[in-house]
């Protein structure tokens, strides 16, 4: 009564998960432009695709069930499922219909659906290197200010923050603070366009000898607190049971079969009504929801063939019915788990961090893999993952 499982749907799901962390990004615009006060166009687009988690998808019927039922909604332009994972991607207009009120709109009828990726907030979250990030690193001044006098120590100091001010007027530095005890300089400054050896550097020309004690910027990951990405794509571990109803449901059609010797057994056909009992709720269930929707599916069939059964007192045909359907909906559900959880194994491998190129300061960033942004360049050392799809063009 259903579509059988097919390996396909594994490497399918496969796919769409990744190819969602595609859509999730926008290509860099202006990398290379400084820091400006001038204020900047949104333009983040108002169309994206989102991820629904549906735990009712069982087979093709739920499917074809939540195709329809979201095809003519306004605001929806396309609308992909897979099975398998559970997974419902819908590709809608933010303006006219949010993630949440798809979620609503599933809900309504019962599948329970959860917002797994919200493409709004995708399109609104930073992609790419976040350039608004200041860093604290320490330098060592001891040379600068040995054999000086404490006033010759805070002159030296004022001119070395004066020049720091005069080199960065961009908004590179936000702070430079000193430690007269230790004898050390705190700059906090923005790594994205200044590095603390480009610090090092304007220091040295001006014939003040520093030292770098602590580079805030230097494992590149400071970038990681910045990026609000939420959960990267994951599909659950999930176990498949046999319901106790379904158990009952079998026990008791089985009894009732003995009804069939005849003479002083033929009242345990009366025992298929509680197999009955047990079987077919859920099947009404979702034949309701079915018939709700204006449509027809295999649930309804058999709903409608238990009734039909019940009046002509082929009780234990009634059961039949309700327990193998009852039965192969279990086997389906185990071989859907299995999948899954095969899946699951394959998503673990990927990476989930890219070390990105800085393409101001040619430093390593350290970034989500999710929202590596189209055109950047990534670094791939000895022994690491690919975080995505690319071009190599250095190396080997």
């Amino acid at each position: 009564h259903q579509e059988p499982f097919r390996l396909l749907d594994v490497f399918s799901g496969l796919f769409e998960l990744e190819s969602g962390r595609v859509h999730a990004v926008r290509p860099v615009e202006a990398l290379e432009r400084r820091p400006s006060s001038a204020s900047t166009v949104d333009l983040s687009p108002q169309r994206g695709k989102s991820q629904f988690f549906v735990e009712k998808i069982c087979c093709a019927s739920e499917a074809n069930q939540i195709q329809s039922l979201l095809r003519n909604v306004d605001g929806i332009n396309e609308v992909s499922i897979n099975t398998t994972t559970k997974i419902v991607y819908v590709d809608h207009d933010f303006d006219l219909m949010s993630a949440t009120d798809v979620a609503s709109i599933l809900n309504a009828e019962r599948f329970g659906a959860h917002v797994r990726k919200d493409a709004a907030l995708q399109a609104a979250a930073k992609t790419g290197v976040p350039t608004e990030a200041y860093v604290k690193s320490t330098f060592d001044i001891s040379k600068v200010l040995s054999g000086l006098t404490t006033d010759e120590q805070e002159s030296t100091l004022s001119s070395i923050k004066f020049c720091l001010d005069q080199k960065f007027v961009n908004e590179e530095i936000k702070d430079v603070t000193f430690d007269p005890s230790k004898q050390t300089l705190s700059v906090e400054h923005r790594p994205y366009f200044l590095t603390a050896s480009g610090i090092v550097d304007v220091l040295d020309s001006h014939m003040y000898e520093v030292s770098i004690t602590h580079d805030g910027g230097a494992d590149g990951m400071w970038a990681l607190a910045l990026m609000d990405v939420g959960k990267e794509d994951t599909i659950d571990q999930q176990k498949a049971s046999v319901r106790p109803t379904t158990i009952l449901c079998g026990v008791f059609w089985v009894i009732s079969m003995l009804s069939l010797i005849g003479g002083n057994w033929d009242y345990l056909k009366y025992v298929a009504l509680l197999s009955v009992a047990f079987g077919l709720p859920p099947i009404a269930v979702k034949a309701f929801c079915t018939l709700r929707r204006c449509h027809f599916d295999v649930n309804c069939m058999m709903f409608f063939a238990v009734l039909g059964a019940l009046p002509l007192q082929e009780y234990t045909e009634s059961a039949a019915v309700c327990f193998l359907f009852s039965i192969s909906e279990a086997l389906e559900s185990r071989a859907t788990a299995r999948a899954r959880n095969a899946l699951s194994a394959i998503l673990c491998l990927r990476p989930e961090h890219a070390n990105v190129i800085n393409p101001y300061t040619k430093a390593i960033v350290v970034l989500p893999a999710s929202v590596v942004a189209v055109g950047t360049l990534v670094s791939v050392r000895t022994g690491d993952k690919v975080p995505c799809d690319g071009v190599v063009i250095e190396g080997k």
